[in-house]
């Protein structure tokens, strides 16, 4: 008999100010946005990663200098 694994709790992101910045300035490249163990994963369309990327590094409120994780879908 195998065990089921656990379920991740996901909950999605509604009233985060980066991610709303992100929405105003590239209103199609947020597919998704949620929370996973309380770390928030973003899902950019593909066409759009280097200059969401650009932006989140370069905006005076953002200034990103890490990312931790880029796979593909």
């Amino acid at each position: 008999m195998t065990k089921a694994s656990p379920t991740l709790p996901i909950v999605e992101m509604t009233d985060d100010p980066i991610l709303n910045r992100l929405r105003d300035r590239f209103p199609d490249a947020v597919l998704e946005a949620v929370e996973i163990l309380g770390m928030p994963t973003l899902t950019i369309a593909r066409e759009r990663i280097v200059e969401v990327c650009r932006f989140l590094r370069d905006d005076e409120e953002v200034q990103f200098d890490f990312l931790t994780d880029l796979t593909a879908r």
